[in-house]
């Protein structure tokens, strides 16, 4: 039992002395110091820096400190921007601003024919308020739970209609 306990408290030492290895820079500095493995009467084991009497063994460990190097701070002046970035205040060319106008409008078009286009799928399934029944409502709470979304949808989407030809109106 106390050789099993030794070669535990060995491989103990010997994964921290060859972790502390791994993280150490190329000009560290490394001691050696002696470590007393004691055993107690209940049979515990108790690492200690003192010889505290005969149950103690002695195991001799390599301690590899890192030496700090000092931080290098550097103060790089004002960044420059990127080559491409826009600089606030600074004017865009007509024709830059006119490829983004168009591409805007394109857009802005697109979302208006997709908006409606949902709307007359919409309004095609609420039917003046009186939608088809479907399988699944058997029970007419929701039945008329769907009518409700489908109205809540349906002024969402006008909504979003409305706000889109505005967009549209403002266009130069």
């Amino acid at each position: 039992m106390l050789k099993m306990m030794l070669k535990k408290a060995t491989q103990m030492f010997f994964i921290t002395t060859m972790f502390s290895a791994n993280i150490v820079t190329a000009h560290a500095q490394t001691t050696e110091t002696s470590i007393y493995i004691c055993t107690q009467a209940d049979g515990s084991i108790k690492l200690q820096n003192l010889n505290a009497g005969k149950n103690c063994t002695t195991k001799t460990v390599r301690i590899t400190e890192p030496v700090r190097l000092p931080r290098v701070v550097t103060n790089p002046g004002d960044p420059q921007p990127a080559a491409n970035a826009i600089i606030i205040g600074s004017r865009v060319s007509q024709q830059i601003q006119g490829q983004r106008d168009t591409g805007r409008e394109a857009i802005l078009r697109n979302e208006l024919f997709l908006a409606q286009a949902l709307l007359a799928k919409l309004q095609n399934e609420f039917q003046n308020g009186t939608p088809e029944r479907r399988g699944d409502e058997r029970n007419y709470q929701k039945y008329l739970d769907r009518t409700e979304q489908l109205k809540q949808q349906i002024s969402l989407t006008q909504a979003n209609i409305s706000a889109l030809s505005r967009e549209l109106s403002r266009m130069p």
